[in-house]
């Protein structure tokens, strides 16, 4: 059974895609070691703001980026650069009990 709590009006649950996960993060190092940069769109769990476009060449810089940039409940979406559809990695930013919102406002 999914463990979940509940944060204000959103569901949380502890077994969501996380963008930090060794799998996700592997894949974005292996395709930035191997093919070129990644593009990666931010979106802003309940923020006010449009989503983010950015591009990175190094993926220790993208996980830094999602380590000091972004907060809990941020989507993040990672596609090679030049995008060609295929999705390299996705997931939620962890709150710090590990757990990511059920759906979301982005």
């Amino acid at each position: 059974m999914t463990q979940t709590k509940m944060v204000g009006a959103w569901e949380w649950q502890a077994d969501g895609r996380k963008i930090l996960d060794a799998a996700n993060l592997s894949a974005v190092h292996k395709h930035c070691d191997t093919e070129g940069a990644v593009a990666v769109l931010h979106l802003h769990f309940c923020g006010g703001q449009g989503p983010t476009a950015l591009v990175f060449e190094d993926a220790d810089a993208f996980g830094e980026y999602v380590k000091t940039c972004a907060k809990a409940g941020d989507l993040f979406e990672v596609r090679p650069f030049p995008y060609s559809g295929s999705m390299l990695a996705t997931g939620k930013v962890a709150d710090t009990e590990g757990y990511t919102p059920v759906g979301g406002a982005y």
